[in-house]
């Protein structure tokens, strides 16, 4: 097994790769299972899951059969899904609701919504053993720690290690932008629902879900037959990142030769803090910094061809097979209260929501780059936009001196 051909674990994970046996290994699954997923906090479902006293919700932490469900008092208790008596699950079901107490189906044991047993059948029968209604080994063992985070609840079979929210550190971000979407602040899971099964180690969806190189978005497919003027159209319009890689790759200079001239147009344009690692902005090694932003979408507005596309709302590719049309992911197009001279966004993990844009102001004309990074969400960083917008617009005739583009940025505080 594992131990006799791999002594050293460390030996299969290196910076640049990742032995194939962590993905097809028994071994090191049941090693996971064990000091993964049954030692640290798992997320079992949301409290409007279980609204009512007695509704039940069930699912696995690792492979421990698992079941969330609301007592009379309104607490949410987290229970091994297994009778004391055969180990029999005691609710068969995905979800449901149980009218006093949990019964197993075996032997109609029941048991109290914390898990304490409530009565057997037939107790005299259980004379001269060791049975004991009281013991908690008769009753159905409770997680180890339960805790919820705005409705989200998570449980933990292991009782040693952080709190919850000292375990989701930054990660609770993710549920907050959730929840402060909403107009009170929460959110609730409303049938149906969709459930996804993976046959796969549970790595490889992860690893799909955060590859944002891999699935990096397209309107494009296999045979369709673009101009270079669509592939352009598709990068500033629709940040479509297949288009600006096939844009480099079709150039005169080459996928390599393309990003050595945005480079050197980065130095021209007098960028101290840019560098280019891909065309597309995927990677993290593409830097930049909020001045630089700025100063670049200034530039790119006073190309006529770039700018113009840049202003454009709505566009359509005629490929020879079909007809392409496609949105600007600037949600500032097209409104009545801002008019927009430039604007791209962009988007990685490291970097969070982006949005670089030239506005011209109501009182005066004069034009403002604008340039958010790290916002929360898609909504926030048009939102971070207008929000500093309108507080210059309210201060411009004692900002502005001269007519020169102005730079204004904002880059949020991670909480």
């Amino acid at each position: 097994m594992l131990h006799e051909r791999i002594p050293n674990l460390a030996k299969l994970v290196e910076p640049d790769r990742v032995h194939r046996l962590c993905y097809t290994d028994q071994d090191i699954f049941d090693l996971e299972i064990k000091n993964i997923f049954e030692k640290t906090w798992q997320y079992c479902g949301h409290d409007t899951q279980i609204p009512k006293a007695g509704d039940f919700f069930t699912f696995q932490i690792g492979r421990q059969p698992m079941v969330m469900v609301r007592a009379e008092d309104g607490k949410i208790h987290v229970l091994y899904n297994r009778c004391a008596h055969r180990g029999v699950q005691v609710c068969g079901s995905r979800k449901g609701h149980a009218d006093g107490a949990l019964t197993c189906p075996y032997h109609a044991w029941r048991f109290h919504f914390d898990g304490t047993l409530e009565s057997v059948p037939l107790e005299k029968g259980y004379r001269d053993t060791n049975f004991k209604k009281n013991d908690p080994a008769f009753s159905m063992t409770p997680a180890a720690s339960v805790d919820i985070y705005r409705g989200f609840v998570f449980a933990k079979l292991d009782p040693s290690g952080p709190s919850l929210e000292e375990w989701m550190g930054p990660a609770k971000i993710a549920i907050d932008d959730m929840c402060d979407r909403s107009p009170v602040g929460r959110v609730e899971v409303v049938q149906p629902y969709n459930r996804v099964i993976q046959r796969s180690n549970w790595k490889f969806f992860m690893e799909n879900q955060l590859d944002a190189l891999h699935a990096s978005v397209t309107h494009l497919k296999t045979g369709d037959v673009v101009t270079w003027g669509d592939l352009l159209h598709l990068t500033l319009i629709a940040s479509d990142n297949a288009a600006a890689r096939a844009l480099a790759r079709v150039s005169p200079y080459g996928s390599i030769g393309f990003i050595r001239r945005m480079n050197e147009k980065a130095a021209e344009l007098g960028l101290k803090s840019t560098h280019y690692a891909d065309p597309s902005g995927l990677l993290s090694e593409n830097v930049s910094s909020a001045f630089d932003m700025a100063r670049l979408i200034t530039n790119a507005s006073n190309d006529d061809r770039i700018g113009s596309i840049m202003r454009t709302p709505q566009y359509t590719v005629h490929s020879k097979s079909r007809d392409m049309t496609f949105r600007s992911t600037n949600h500032l197009l097209g409104r009545s209260d801002v008019e927009v001279r430039a604007g791209k966004t962009g988007f990685i993990s490291k970097a969070g929501y982006c949005l670089a844009t030239l506005l011209r102001l109501p009182q005066g004309g004069q034009e403002v780059a604008v340039v958010v990074l790290g916002a929360r969400s898609n909504a926030a960083r048009f939102m971070e936009t207008q929000n500093l917008f309108n507080w210059l617009s309210a201060k411009a005739t004692t900002v502005f001196a001269t007519s020169a583009p102005l730079g204004l940025t904002r880059q949020p505080q991670q909480q």
